[in-house]
């Protein structure tokens, strides 16, 4: 992974809004937000409600992730992805340039502004095509929890369960499948991060998020990205 950091940028803002002064991308039909306006709260439930149960199997699940971002061909076709952007830590900006591929696969999550317990999480947890393609094989055990409401949408809750003793909680847009909220939590059942997805945007015909929040299990809001412009290659002109 290469990543480009610029020196500090100190801005008098106030911290929880500062990384909405992020340079927006252009206004097209690629760029604009997948989610039409009168869907953004059709999902909502009452939240005295917490959680529903459902009984969608775990793989019709996984299918509908794996359609939304293009299938399963598509996704394995991805050979590198670059993200260009900005990344905060509180008032204080760095450009963010990240080039991953498929053969040296590492994080594009930055962990500026993490501690060294949660950037450890974000490596340890880390996969190319993401965690719920090929569950299987990786020898993973998914468990469902139900529905529950997020911002504007009602979301699959599944727990993932890993080897190397980390478990993440994915909360699924019901509607799109894009894992929108993930929990990483250790050993111990403890959330060592809170990371939240949005404004998910189609990208040569799979999806990425270009708003990406860094949370503590307290709900404080650590670090945070906006990416003005995210590439992805095929395998064939990766290299």
């Amino acid at each position: 992974m290469l990543v480009s950091v610029m020196p500090f940028i100190f801005l008098h803002c106030n911290p929880a809004l500062a990384a909405d002064t992020a340079p927006k991308a252009p206004a097209s039909d690629g760029y604009a937000s997948a989610v039409p306006a009168d869907q953004l709260t059709a999902d909502s439930v009452d939240a005295s409600q917490g959680f529903l149960p459902i009984a969608q199997p775990v793989d019709e699940i996984v299918d509908q992730h794996m359609a939304g971002r293009g299938g399963y061909a598509k996704l394995k076709n991805i050979g590198a992805v670059t993200f260009v952007g900005t990344h905060f830590v509180g008032c204080e900006q760095s450009k963010l340039n990240t080039n991953l591929t498929r053969k040296g696969a590492a994080s594009s999550e930055t962990t500026d502004g993490l501690d060294a317990e949660q950037a450890q999480a974000i490596r340890a947890t880390f996969d190319f095509d993401g965690p719920l393609i090929d569950w299987h094989k990786k020898r993973y055990t998914i468990q469902r929890l139900g529905m529950e409401k997020l911002s504007g949408i009602l979301a699959w809750k599944l727990e993932v369960s890993r080897p190397d003793g980390y478990r993440q909680v994915l909360y699924l847009n019901s509607h799109k499948g894009d894992i929108v909220r993930e929990s990483i939590e250790n050993a111990r059942g403890q959330v060592v991060l809170d990371i939240w997805r949005h404004d998910f945007r189609d990208v040569v015909g799979t999806r990425f998020p270009f708003a990406v929040d860094y949370k503590n299990a307290k709900g404080d809001v650590l670090a945070s990205d906006r990416l003005q412009r995210v590439e992805a290659k095929s395998s064939l002109t990766a290299d």
